[in-house]
């Protein structure tokens, strides 16, 4: 069967509702492989708690368990970045220097 070109693209696809695909890919292992080594506190300000660890660590043979370890005020900071990314990149605006210095008193 003849290949389309774009077949190197079907690990990085999202569903039909825009979430991705829930695989497990050689970096994921590396970030549990980190999650072990330094426990997940100190990944706690990283916007990186949209992804199911838990599931992560089953898929992968684990039984450990990666609990998403920030506090309420930190998701809400997240979910805010998240949801003003566009407006947020271009740093020499004043909304995006109010809410750094905003983060930066939260940390």
């Amino acid at each position: 069967m003849q290949a389309s070109g774009y077949d190197w693209l079907n690990d990085y696809r999202t569903d039909a509702n825009g979430s991705p695909r829930d695989n497990f890919y050689w970096w994921d292992e590396e970030v549990l492989k980190y999650f072990d080594r330094y426990g997940v506190d100190k990944f706690r300000r990283l916007n990186i708690w949209d992804v199911d660890w838990d599931a992560k660590a089953r898929m992968s043979g684990r039984s450990t368990a990666y609990a998403d370890p920030r506090n309420r005020m930190e998701q809400l900071v997240h979910r805010f970045i998240n949801w003003k990314r566009k407006e947020l990149k271009y740093g020499d605006n004043v909304f995006y220097r109010t809410v750094s210095r905003f983060g930066r008193s939260l940390w």
